[in-house]
């Protein structure tokens, strides 16, 4: 049976489009439009499985198969 990671994405709107996964800012992705943040998490493995209204979360199968 396949084990899963998430990774929980929130958009902040002030003073420019910050986001914060897991609830650690993400500097990389600053002012970077959604669509491109997704394209990236995609590349990562990462499927979108749900939006909240706040957050997006994601999962990706893990690489370790133990229990």
């Amino acid at each position: 049976m396949p084990r899963w990671e998430y990774v929980q994405v929130g958009v902040i709107n002030s003073y420019g489009i910050q986001y914060r996964a897991n609830g650690e800012k993400q500097g990389q992705w600053k002012d970077e439009p959604l669509h491109v943040v997704l394209n990236e998490l995609g590349k990562a493995g990462f499927e979108l499985v749900a939006y909240d209204g706040e957050s997006y979360i994601f999962k990706r199968p893990t690489k370790s198969t133990s229990k």
